[in-house]
């Protein structure tokens, strides 16, 4: 008798948005939280971290699970304090075991405030 079994296949890292992207106006309010949505577009169990590399950018949800085809969600927030005006450019770092690592750049623009 000779078997013949298909390997596994791994947890792959699926994201959506790509580039999630924030405008703020200098001295106004921070911009409005953004989701990500992280899934498992391969096999198995896709277990989960991610980590934020800006010190204007802040994840709300940390690590997680996300299952077959089930999708977990972070929380993208930014804070302004004392940007001064310009593009501000961060990423986010995913990362699962026995799955390739994914960058998520986000990109912040502080605009100048306008004088009536």
């Amino acid at each position: 008798t000779f078997t013949v079994a298909t390997a596994p296949v791994p947890p792959a890292i699926g994201v959506s948005p790509t580039s999630p992207s924030f405008t703020a106006i200098k001295g106004g309010a921070d911009p409005a939280t953004q989701t990500l949505s992280i899934s498992n577009t391969g096999g198995g169990t896709l277990n989960w971290t991610a980590v934020d590399n800006a010190s204007w950018l802040t994840l709300l949800t940390l690590l997680g699970q996300a299952s077959g085809t089930g999708n977990a969600v972070v929380t993208i927030s930014v804070s302004t304090g004392t940007l001064a005006v310009g593009t501000y450019t961060g990423s986010i770092i995913i990362s699962a075991t026995g799955a390739t690592s994914i960058t998520v750049p986000v990109t912040l623009n502080v605009k100048k405030q306008r004088h009536r």
